[in-house]
């Protein structure tokens, strides 16, 4: 089995048994991580019919577990999930570190398929992967991956990952987790439109600044002389 980490999670609120994390445990595209990899969309779509729920290891140590997973599907982002880490020893110390913002994600695995390496430093796609686990960790192999403070944000896409999934696996979805998913797949929209926005205005006032800073500027001498030349 081999371990890579690549994703992030965040805490999101105590529950009855234990704390409940939710995030990303793995990425699809971008950049490739420590190892050279790149996961491809799609790559957990088997592992998930076949096990549709993990353990939540300590650092990859299966004979700790700190707890399970109560989601896990693919977005277009990546592998999202939400869990518990139980009560136990571990995974009181776990919830702790995971709360301080020492721990980062990562998976179990084993490569089904993978493309050939490609490119500067051969990076790998890996394009069918055996999920095992997912683990807390120190050091990710994705140096970007990190636990972070709850926000609205990856609650949406959660609250609409829950949804698409049980429409993919043909599984009824209640009118009141439709209309959840609708409202959060809305304010996903709406701050999108928001940054652009932002991102405009931005654009707008830079431009102007730099204008402004041309007209201020004192002409330069040889312009002068030119001027003053073509003046007798």
């Amino acid at each position: 089995m081999q371990t890579k980490s690549g994703g992030y999670a965040v805490i999101t609120k105590n529950a009855p048994g234990g704390v409940t994390i939710a995030g990303y445990a793995s990425t699809f595209g971008g950049p490739p991580d420590l190892g050279g990899d790149v996961i491809e969309r799609g790559a957990y779509a088997g592992s998930l019919r076949n096990r549709p729920a993990v353990p939540i290891l300590w650092a990859h140590d299966p004979a700790q577990p700190i707890g399970k997973t109560l989601h896990l599907s693919e977005t277009e982002k990546g592998l999202i999930f939400e869990a518990v880490i139980l009560p136990t020893t571990t995974g009181k110390d776990a919830a702790i570190l995971a709360k301080a913002g020492i721990m980062s994600c990562s998976i179990g695995y084993d490569t089904l398929k993978s493309g050939p390496p490609m490119g500067k430093g051969e990076v790998r796609r890996l394009k069918e992967i055996d999920l095992y686990e997912i683990s807390l960790v120190t050091f990710p192999m994705n140096p970007k991956a990190q636990l972070l403070t709850v926000g609205d944000a990856l609650a949406d896409e959660l609250t609409i990952a829950k949804a698409d999934d049980r429409r993919r696996r043909g599984l009824p979805v209640s009118d009141a987790d439709m209309v959840k998913a609708c409202q959060a797949e809305a304010r996903i929209i709406d701050k999108a439109l928001q940054a652009d926005r932002r991102r405009a205005l931005y654009d707008v006032e830079f431009e102007l600044q730099e204008l402004a800073k041309m007209q201020s500027s004192p002409e330069p001498p040889r312009t002068r002389a030119r001027q003053s030349g073509r003046a007798r």
